[in-house]
């Protein structure tokens, strides 16, 4: 028997090439939208998706146009693109990092005052966008049910209140903009549309698949076909700990890819993203055991995390920000504090500056001693001396505080940057001056 997810991509595969070679229909401007577009439910499905048709292709083709397969937040965003050249929408489309910031700015303003604003922003943002997607009534009176409740109702209605007042849009609100506008849109849409690995579909989601149906647009929705479901072998093993459970999860997968190295398994993990770096160790461990006889990382890795790393964890962003750190810290304070002392200590001394003859081959220290003392006839000298040394020193000074200037105005522009570990470097703006 066929297994469900092969019978999707055979038919999303279907759905896509169709795309790739039926002409589109012309639209305003001499735009054409193309006939087929798949749109997956996320951006690995849709990468999936196109190697699989350029696999197909390549059996019988030297070249080919590429599918139109998107991901539902891509084609989203084009539609509002288009929606914004067209003059339907006047509203500016925030972006994930300015939404965080304007909710750290809600609830640490509005009442009841979060202290932990920075820690909650993240949450309420996803209970907003959960509550557009299904469709969840904010002025129900069971939000005044709970304090909890009554404290969210309150940041989302200052949210929406910003929102409303400066002609911002969020993300969770496009779909909710953009379906009143799609008859406008009408000659920049497919004549068909093929939603390909959405597991369940939110009402927001259905929203726009009546909205698309009902601009006469042929919309289909690719699904296990009834009868194909397999129940399988399902086996519940309990284990010691989690390290026993992700290796033993590996060995499954590594003995299946012997008995089928064209297989596709697909390992489940639930929290990823707190043990990723643990993952990565055991899968490498059963999958790559080469590693700990060569040198140098794997070329070819069997198999793929769809989590990646942190960016602040990649080695050379690290540095930047462990640099911008110790320029916004007490480390750069005291540096600059010392270089400072030493420069206006020197110009107050020139006649310790380096700019003193050296002594002569074959001289007493007597007499070296005794050349030290000013006589009326070497004053002039003197002075000469005395003044080289005052500029040396004040050139020298200038130099090091121009170099500490732009570190400081460095630190300072990069205080507008959150690290992506929580920490915003704007806090050393108040230490970066002696």
């Amino acid at each position: 028997m066929v297994e469900p997810y092969r019978i999707q991509l055979q038919q999303a595969v279907t759905a896509a090439l169709e795309g790739a070679t039926v002409p589109g229909s012309p639209g305003e401007a001499g735009f054409a939208s193309p006939g087929v577009v798949v749109v997956t439910a996320n951006t690995r499905a849709a990468r999936n998706l196109l190697r699989e048709c350029d696999r197909r292709r390549l059996t019988s083709q030297r070249a080919w146009r590429t599918p139109p397969v998107l991901p539902l937040e891509a084609w989203i965003n084009e539609l509002w693109r288009t929606a914004q050249v067209c003059g339907l929408l006047d509203c500016t489309l925030l972006g994930p990092a300015q939404q965080r910031a304007l909710w750290e700015r809600i609830l640490e303003a509005t009442p009841p005052a979060a202290p932990g604003g920075r820690r909650l922003a993240p949450l309420a943002a996803e209970a907003w966008e959960l509550a557009h997607a299904y469709d969840v009534p904010l002025r129900s009176p069971q939000f005044h049910a709970t304090a909890e409740t009554q404290s969210f109702f309150s940041w989302a209605d200052a949210f929406a209140d910003q929102l409303a007042a400066r002609k911002w849009a969020d993300r969770a609100r496009m779909l909710d903009l953009l379906l009143p506008r799609l008859s406008a849109l009408k000659d920049f849409l497919p004549k068909r549309m093929v939603f390909v690995g959405f597991d369940r579909l939110t009402p927001q989601q259905r929203r726009l698949l009546a909205a698309l149906a009902a601009e006469r647009l042929e919309v289909t929705v690719v699904s296990i076909e009834p009868g194909a479901e397999t129940t399988g072998d399902i086996r519940s093993i309990k284990l010691a700990d989690r390290s026993t459970e992700l290796h033993t999860a590996a060995a499954w997968a590594r003995a299946r890819l012997e008995n089928d190295p064209a297989a596709r398994v697909g390992v489940v993990v639930a929290g990823l993203a707190e043990i990723r770096k643990e993952v990565e160790q055991a899968f490498s461990a059963v999958l790559h055991p080469e590693q700990y006889f060569t040198i140098g990382d794997i070329s070819q890795p069997a198999f793929d995390i769809s989590l990646g790393p942190p960016l602040a964890e990649y080695p050379i962003i690290h540095s930047a920000l462990t640099y911008l750190r110790l320029l916004a810290g007490p480390i750069a304070r005291g540096i600059f504090r010392l270089a400072a002392f030493a420069l206006f200590r020197r110009a107050r001394r020139p006649s310790q500056c380096a700019c003193r003859p050296r002594p002569l081959a074959g001289r007493s220290l007597a007499a070296e001693r005794q050349s030290r003392f000013v006589t009326p006839g070497r004053r002039e000298n003197a002075r000469e001396s005395t003044c080289g040394g005052v500029g040396q020193a004040a050139a020298a000074r200038a130099r090091i505080e121009q170099a500490f200037a732009g570190a400081a105005a460095f630190a300072m522009a990069a205080g507008d940057i959150e690290s992506f570990g929580g920490r915003r470097l704007a806090r050393g703006k108040q230490r970066i001056a002696p």
